[in-house]
């Protein structure tokens, strides 16, 4: 496994304007890591073990090679196949594309499975709710808060100069914070 600075240095790379002096080794990693990432963008129903049998075809290595540049790509740039709902439903209708295929070609029993797969994969995912409409945050209104050192407010006797004392006391630790005290409009 490559050093924790060697990854470092390579996101570095992919993710910033930043000119970086990279080793040949650590060039070629990087350029399995886009590939393999492009790939995996442009294919997301691509497995791992089918990613791995691309790597090693497509650079020439080792299977234990493939597989650490696997988890790289993952650990860089995040599971392509566990991005979003949107790869769910891209899979459910992969599988359902299947199914068609399936059943033009006159494998009714196939077609069947695959179309209860694709009801599983809609259920545990919930690819068939809609995530519904984004909070209008911009709308909120916030509370106007005022805070005060009189606990007569709330119900309680107030001894005779507590209050006072309470208003030195808040003035003395504003001060030795440096914060000015701003009155309440």
């Amino acid at each position: 496994m490559p050093r924790t600075d060697t990854l470092d240095l390579i996101h570095k790379a992919m993710f910033t304007d930043q000119e970086v002096a990279l080793s040949e080794a650590d060039q070629h990693l990087l350029q399995r890591i886009k590939s393999g990432y492009a790939i995996w963008v442009d294919k997301p129903h691509l497995s791992d073990r089918e990613m791995r049998d691309y790597l090693m075809v497509t650079f020439h290595q080792e299977r234990n090679q493939a597989l650490k540049d696997i988890s790289y790509i993952k650990l860089l740039l995040g599971n392509v196949t566990n991005a979003s709902k949107e790869f769910f439903r891209y899979k459910v209708n992969y599988l359902l594309d299947q199914a068609t295929t399936a059943a033009m070609a006159g494998n009714e029993r196939k077609a069947k499975s695959l179309v209860k797969v694709a009801e599983v994969f809609v259920k545990n995912n919930r690819t068939d709710i809609d995530e519904g409409e984004k909070l209008p945050f911009d709308k909120i209104v916030i509370s106007d808060w005022s805070f005060s050192v009189d606990p007569s407010i709330v119900g309680v006797n107030v001894k005779p100069g507590t209050l006072e004392r309470a208003k030195k006391l808040k003035q003395k630790y504003l001060d030795e914070l440096g914060i000015e005290d701003v009155e309440p409009l």
